[in-house]
């Protein structure tokens, strides 16, 4: 049974892994640097290894040049607390939808291996690593499905339609 201040700690973690996704698919560097200590360390295979901060600026930069839009889905995520801090393995699924060709998409399952601690009183990345299950690319049909063009469409930073929604007025 889990008392009060590990069902706090886990919600913390989870909210915290919600914020990294959120902040990656809307291209928000500071909101990606927010769940990292100072000196947190992202290790990204060869892409980037180094703070995790820096890690932000490089993968919205990246993601910027190459993705019309991002999708990161969260699911299982098991934490093992040890005090103060937590080893915690989060599954990702991942939706690339590319702006060039029409069509093109890139799907990757991953799980990010991170060690959280608790500084503080609060929880962030002090090390995060990104293990690549499987990915694919493909070039799909063009969307034809017509109710879709009377939706609002997803986009990042101040261009999708959440930036306002969060805004504190």
């Amino acid at each position: 049974m889990m008392d009060l201040e590990t069902i706090s700690a886990h919600l913390e973690i989870q909210q915290t892994i919600a914020r990294y996704c959120r902040g990656v698919d809307r291209g928000d560097a500071e909101l990606i640097k927010s769940v990292y200590h100072p000196d947190g360390i992202q290790e990204a295979g060869p892409m980037f290894n180094g703070l995790g901060i820096a890690f932000a600026d490089f993968l919205v930069t990246e993601l910027d040049k190459s993705s019309a839009i991002c999708n990161h889905f969260a699911t299982n995520i098991y934490i093992e607390l040890d005090g103060d801090m937590a080893r915690v393995e989060s599954y990702f699924f991942a939706v690339n939808s590319l702006a060039e060709p029409e069509g093109a998409v890139d799907v990757a399952v991953a799980r990010h291996l991170d060690r959280f601690e608790c500084r503080d009183g609060v929880w962030k990345i002090a090390h995060s690593r990104i293990v690549l299950d499987w990915s694919h690319s493909a070039v799909l049909p063009v969307d034809t499905w017509e109710p879709h063009r009377l939706f609002p469409n997803g986009d990042k930073r101040e261009k999708d339609p959440s930036h306002n929604h969060f805004l504190r007025k």
